[in-house]
């Protein structure tokens, strides 16, 4: 696996909620393509791939209101992001 530099934004930066989209959507397709490779039973796969979407759009929905909420354009101010929390 190829070690990617993980993009590090300067205080007071703003990122498009496009691109947060974008980033969102090729790691739900990397984790459900993981799954496919790890899990056997066809029920279970679908169940689980299935909660991953769902939490995968809700996060998109949070960038979605923050970005379109914001005053510059659709963008989203780096601060205003909070760490992913699975259990809220």
């Amino acid at each position: 696996m190829s070690k990617e530099k993980i993009y590090e934004p300067t205080e007071g930066e703003y990122i498009g909620y496009y691109r947060i989209e974008d980033e969102m959507k090729v790691l739900a397709g990397r984790v459900l393509t993981l799954i496919d490779a790890s899990i056997q039973d066809k029920e279970q796969r679908k169940a689980l791939k299935d909660l991953i979407r769902m939490e995968f759009s809700r996060r998109i929905g949070e960038f979605q209101d923050l970005a379109f909420k914001g005053t510059k354009g659709h963008s989203v101010k780096w601060e205003t992001i909070k760490p992913y929390d699975p259990l809220n």
